[in-house]
């Protein structure tokens, strides 16, 4: 489990799509669209170690058990304000 300072973030992976093969390309994915990419959950520990985990949504019912399972109670967790994260200041 990470404890002390940990910091949370998501992220998504995959290439632009005006970037693909015309075959390759995602209807109607324009702009900063994520339709077509790979939502991945980042837990770091400062000047420890790293999780990272291929999630299937960045739903609050997803990201936080994960959280649970791997960030010790009581540790500082720096997270953005997307709403996925507000419980974990309560």
């Amino acid at each position: 489990m990470l404890g002390n300072e940990v910091e949370i973030d998501e992220t998504f992976i995959g290439g632009k799509n005006k970037n693909r093969h015309w075959d390759k390309k995602v209807p109607n994915s324009q702009g900063r669209s994520w339709k077509d990419k790979v939502p991945v959950l980042g837990i770091l520990e400062r000047n420890g170690n790293l999780i990272t985990q291929v999630i299937p949504n960045t739903q609050q019912e997803t990201i936080e058990p994960i959280i649970n399972m791997n960030v010790k109670k009581g540790s500082n967790v720096y997270t953005d304000e997307w709403f996925a994260y507000k419980d974990l200041y309560k």
